[in-house]
Formats: C-alpha cells, sequence, structure tokens
C-alpha cells in the first residue's frame, strides 16, 4: 500500500535513516557490515524473520543459528556469519543499557545469570525464541521500514515496545541469558578507571572502553558528574602531584609517564597548571611534607 505523503515524511527532521538508535532490515548481513555499525552503536539486536543466519565467536569457539529466534550482540562479538539464501534480518540497534520498565531493573537480571554467563557464554543459551507477540511485533515493524518509515520518533517508540514485550512475555531468567552482553563487564566506572592512564586524551579512553565517543562523552558525564576531559585533566594533575614526590624518578621519567617527551614540555605543563617549573614544584611539596611531619 505504501506511506501516504511520503515525501512529507522524508523532509522532517525527524527523518533519519540511520539515527542514534531504531532499526534496519537487512537482507545481505556481513561481518563488514556489523562492523561498521559497531563503529557507531553499542549494542546490536537480532531478530531473524527469514531464513537463518548463523553466528560464530571471534575465536571460533562459539556459534548459533538463528532462525525464527533472535540474539543480542555487544561490540566486538561476533566474527564469522553464514546467511541462508532469501535471509531477512531486523536489527535493533542502541546505545543506552537501562531497561525502560519501573519493576524490573538491569541490576536485578544482573544476580539472575548463571555462573559463566556473559560475553563469554555459549551463543546457544543466549538466544530467544520470537514467541507470537514478538513476532508479529517484528514483521509489522519490517513493512513499516521496507516502505520507507525511518522517523527517529517512530523508532524510538518501537524500541520502547519491543523492551515492553520482553518484560511481558518472558521470564525474568530467559531475559539475564538473552541480555547477557548488556549485563556483564559493563559497569562504566569500573571500565573507566580500569583503562585510564594519564597520557590519555578523551578519544583514546573511549577507544579503550569501545564506545562512541559521543554515547560515551554522555555517559560519562552521567556517571562522574563532570565532563571526561575534566576528569582526566584532574587525574593527570594528581598523578603528577604524586610522581613529584617520590625523588626516585628524574624529572624527564615523570614526564614519559604523563605523556610528554620532553623535559621541556613537562615543565612547560607545570608552569601552566600550578604555576612553577617541575623542580619548585617539587621542593614546595617536600617542604609541606616535613611540616606536616613535625605536627604529628
Amino acid at each position: 500500500m505504501g506511506i501516504k505523503y511520503l515525501n512529507e515524511h522524508t523532509s522532517c527532521h525527524h527523518y533519519r535513516p540511520s539515527g542514534e538508535q531504531g532499526y534496519r532490515l537487512i537482507s545481505d548481513l556481513t561481518p563488514e557490515l556489523i562492523s561498521e555499525m559497531n563503529k557507531s552503536y553499542r549494542y546490536l539486536l537480532f531478530m531473524c524473520l527469514q531464513g537463518g543466519v548463523k553466528f560464530s565467536s571471534p575465536d571460533g569457539s562459539r556459534s548459533a543459528k538463528l532462525k525464527e529466534s533472535w540474539m543480542v550482540l555487544a561490540n566486538g562479538g561476533c566474527a564469522e556469519i553464514e546467511c541462508d539464501p532469501d535471509t531477512l534480518v531486523l536489527v535493533a540497534y542502541f546505545n543506552e543499557r537501562e531497561f525502560p520498565c519501573d519493576k524490573i531493573t538491569l541490576q536485578e537480571l544482573s544476580h539472575l545469570m548463571d555462573e559463566g554467563a556473559g560475553h563469554n557464554a555459549p551463543y546457544t543459551s543466549r538466544l530467544l525464541s520470537m514467541r507470537t507477540p514478538m513476532r508479529k511485533f517484528a514483521h509489522q515493524l519490517s513493512y513499516y521500514i521496507q516502505d520507507g518509515a525511518f522517523c527517529e520518533m517512530l523508532h524510538e517508540v518501537k524500541l520502547r515496545e519491543m523492551f515492553w514485550i520482553l518484560r511481558a512475555y518472558y521470564s525474568r531468567e530467559e531475559l539475564a541469558a538473552f541480555l547477557a552482553p548488556m549485563l556483564s563487564g559493563n559497569n562504566f566506572r569500573e571500565q573507566v578507571e580500569s583503562v585510564f592512564s594519564p597520557q590519555m586524551k578523551v578519544q583514546t579512553l573511549a577507544d579503550r572502553v569501545n564506545i562512541p565517543l559521543k554515547t560515551f562523552c554522555v555517559t560519562f558525564e552521567k556517571e562522574f558528574n563532570m565532563t571526561p576531559k575534566r576528569w582526566i585533566q584532574e587525574h593527570k594533575r594528581d598523578h603528577c602531584l604524586m610522581l613529584l614526590q617520590d625523588l626516585d624518578k628524574n624529572m624527564s621519567e615523570i614526564g614519559l609517564a604523563l605523556g610528554y617527551n620532553s623535559v621541556q614540555s613537562f615543565s612547560r605543563y607545570c608552569k601552566d597548571e600550578f604555576g612553577v617549573s617541575p623542580k619548585e614544584k617539587r621542593a614546595e611539596l617536600i617542604k609541606l611534607k616535613k611540616q606536616a611531619k613535625k605536627k604529628q
């Protein structure tokens, strides 16, 4: 039948074939396409509507075939794909990992995961059957997309509807296994703190936790209540002060630890940050340390 007045929809600023979250209908799914989508989206949820798709893990130790079923993959979760002829896959893509229901949280689901679940769990344990409500939802949405329905407002509503169907028609145990890639090893603060080093830029830090830069910055500000740039600056400053108090380290070593290849560039940093040279700041810190000991 087609969408009436499609040109009015396509000229709207909400019309975005590839927005920050939404759905794509794909008939030629490849590892290269998944890799390209992973550059912008943290999570990909695959619903096989027709044919079949075999996913294999990067190390080849795990595989599963989707056929009237679906599965979640986090960034870097797949290396090989084999598609049956005439395969059709509906892919949901998004970055946030909040479950849109006040009665159930991802934190609660994470406690239900079996030992060994998560990114390294067998793929077969993470398959979820396409029950009637979800099958009808997926096929109806595929018709919309085939007709050119790329309104970001529609896609946002449909993502929430998808999660509502999950909440309504699947048990908590099923959801814990299915959403394992979203539940395991995803404490954002712990991830950031575990990979951080004072030499890093914001882009490098985002790359290390495998999150697109824009999403990383938004998530970071929510978690740390400051921008990642300011956080890096503060931690770099604190690390510098700590290293300056270590008399076994010379200025060249301290500079390298902070990402400066020369004593001159490290000296410029100290003068900008503290108003004095590294040697002067070290002397000041040692003096304060001695004064503190006398007062004890």
